[in-house]
């Protein structure tokens, strides 16, 4: 009788538990004022999902997906997301992979709905020096990145 081979341990993130926390990120997203999903390795994927319940949630405020490896593509999302939201006035999303386009998407979204915002926080991202000079023109006050 052979033995099946072994299974290498991956170095891959748990793409099972992602897709709980989004989901889970779905349901609390619709009757929450807060939602912090920081560290879980949602990537892009997991803030398109994000962004597109945020069209759906009234009572959402504030949004912590700092460290959660998005990208440009999923800064877009969320930006598309927030255009929809009314009740948002803080987004937390330092420490992930956006570059300029999805810095600038962000921070644009944020400068229709200024009355709104009160924190946008992009730090720790792949920003270049003259488009967080651009953003910070838009957000003044609001946004806050940094190399």
């Amino acid at each position: 009788m052979s033995r099946a081979p072994e299974r290498e341990k991956s170095t891959q993130p748990n793409y099972h538990l992602t897709l709980a926390a989004i989901l889970d990120a779905q349901i609390c997203l619709l009757a929450s004022r807060l939602l912090a999903v920081s560290g879980n390795s949602l990537l892009s994927t997991g803030a398109a999902y994000i962004g597109s319940a945020l069209s759906q949630c009234s009572s959402l405020t504030v949004l912590n997906l700092d460290g959660n490896g998005i990208d440009d593509s999923g800064a877009l999302n969320l930006a598309n997301g927030i255009k929809a939201n009314s009740s948002l006035h803080t987004l937390l999303v330092a420490n992930n992979e956006i570059g300029n386009a999805g810095g600038m998407a962000l921070a644009q979204c944020w400068q229709e709905r200024q009355k709104r915002m009160r924190v946008i926080d992009m730090s720790g991202n792949n920003l270049s020096g003259k488009v967080m000079g651009e953003i910070q023109k838009i957000g003044k006050n609001v946004v806050r990145v940094s190399k």
